[in-house]
């Protein structure tokens, strides 16, 4: 599982996505989005970096 979190995020608490992590099974990612809100994750290029290298697998 990998989930892209925005630490600004307004619907869905960083804190939420955090402790989702506790969570996550062996090869699971968390990857946080510094500024990032709740639905414009597509404008960071970091975000599309790890979508890239993630679809590549």
């Amino acid at each position: 599982m990998v989930i892209f979190h925005g630490t600004d995020d307004e619907m869905v608490p960083y804190a939420s996505g955090k402790k989702l992590k506790e969570l996550f099974k062996p090869g699971d990612t968390l990857f946080t989005i510094k500024g990032g809100k709740h639905n414009n994750l597509g404008d960071y290029p970091f975000f599309h970096q790890k979508l890239d290298s993630i679809l590549q697998l």
